[in-house]
């Protein structure tokens, strides 16, 4: 079985990816494509500090976008506990802390990485940035890894 990517969009991230040589029960070959991210233009690069982040409302989703410094992460906005708005929380590392009851979420995956209970993971989105402007990928799944930022 082979995994071919073919085309991408924006750097660093398959926007559109198809996987050769699959077959179904029957032996028939399968092709499966990912729909195309619709990248949406959210903050200019200075209105976001560097180690913080703002929370961005795009298709009636809020979204928390962070500047890590060298790339920007972006995440659903509320915690998976209590709804806590992410964009608020402390970055520590490649996560943030929920600045309402201190759980943890890694900004990659969207998982939580503490307390250690089971709990959904949030939605990550892709990012870029292109002349001075942070865009954010529509297109994501929870607990989805996303491909690193640009």
């Amino acid at each position: 079985m082979s995994r071919t990517q073919l085309q991408s969009d924006a750097p660093g991230f398959a926007s559109k990816v198809v996987y050769g040589d699959i077959s179904d029960d029957d032996g028939t070959a399968v092709s499966r494509t990912e729909p195309t991210p619709v990248w949406t233009a959210v903050a200019a690069v200075d209105d976001i500090p560097v180690r913080e982040g703002r929370v961005v409302h795009v298709g009636g989703k809020a979204i928390a976008v962070f500047n890590m410094g060298d790339r920007f992460m972006a995440v659903d906005n509320q915690c998976p506990h209590k709804g806590g708005p992410l964009s608020d929380g402390i970055i520590t590392g490649g996560a943030v802390v929920c600045p309402l009851h201190a759980w943890r979420i890694n900004l990659t995956t969207g998982e939580v990485e503490r307390p250690c209970e089971a709990a959904p993971a949030i939605h990550t989105y892709a990012t870029n940035v292109d002349a001075g402007v942070v865009h954010v990928a529509l297109r994501s799944s929870p607990g989805q890894r996303v491909p690193e930022s640009t």
